[in-house]
């Protein structure tokens, strides 16, 4: 083979490999979370492309441009297979784009938003350079450059897809507890207490008492008399397979902290 017709070869997989090396750099998504309580706090995190949202869609890109790029450097097939090359980095492309859509999943205790970063925008440049010198190696037609634009799209919207459903099961999934009540024994400096939760309201021995909503795994506690102005969050857990749960505190600033400690000591116990 001639060194210029080497040249487009080299420069997809030059390509795939740059987007393999900038797949860990934590610049490819902002997840930017706000947090309620005694008003509102914002956490903000970037992640790579193989870091908690970022997977399956961003990591499985990645992975598929690496093998486009392969595909296309070591090719050595009859010209009826060389679309394989250009449809793997077409679906490649298309998750990769499939991040460029911000998603988002607020709930009573906390919102979240996942938008792209710098690295994802050089990763799909990246992408679209192997899917051009993929491209180029097949059969020129309107119908192929069609199908695989019409791949790159389908790829961006099912992959968007995934992402929604994947950080709406993260964020709304996992209600543990349930009306009825539990008791915790003494634990961590606290007294064995009875928590009783209504349909909207809990109680926690005289201590505490107020009313409650819950998202998931998500439970935010307010209008307690204690501190009828603060609002605490909390991830309540299952603890075992006998209906006890645990709360950990996400914030909550009542009586100094004071509710946090009491609530988040020890294992509740669901009464028969």
């Amino acid at each position: 083979m001639q060194p210029r017709r080497l040249l487009p070869p080299a420069l997809a997989l030059l390509a795939a490999l740059g987007i393999v090396g900038i797949s860990f750099v934590p610049a490819w998504l902002a997840h930017d979370r706000v947090v309620l309580g005694e008003g509102a706090r914002r956490v903000s995190i970037v992640l790579s492309a193989w870091r908690s949202q970022s997977l399956p869609v961003l990591g499985t890109g990645v992975a598929l441009a690496l093998l486009a790029g392969l595909l296309v450097a070591l090719r050595s097939w009859s010209r009826s297979a060389a679309l394989l090359p250009a449809t793997v980095a077409a679906a490649g492309a298309g998750l990769l784009v499939a991040g460029l859509a911000p998603v988002s999943q607020t709930g009573h205790a906390s919102s979240v938003t996942l938008a792209p970063a710098w690295a994802l925008f050089v990763a799909i440049g990246l992408a679209l350079v192997v899917l051009a010198v993929a491209a180029s190696s097949a059969e020129h037609s309107r119908r192929v450059a069609g199908g695989l634009v019409l791949l790159v799209l389908l790829g961006g919207l099912g992959g968007w897809g995934v992402r929604s459903v994947e950080l709406g099961l993260a964020e709304g999934t996992g209600e543990h507890y349930r009306q009825g009540s539990y008791t915790r024994a003494a634990a961590g400096g606290q007294p064995t207490e009875t928590l009783v939760l209504d349909a909207t309201t809990f109680r926690v021995g005289d201590r505490w008492s107020g009313r409650y909503e819950g998202s998931g795994r998500v439970v935010s506690i307010f209008d307690d008399p204690a501190c009828p102005d603060v609002r605490g969050s909390y991830h309540v857990d299952a603890a075992g397979t006998d209906g006890a749960i645990t709360w950990e505190r996400i914030i909550d600033t009542c009586a100094g902290g004071k509710r946090a400690e009491d609530l988040s000591a020890g294992v509740w116990q669901r009464d028969p």
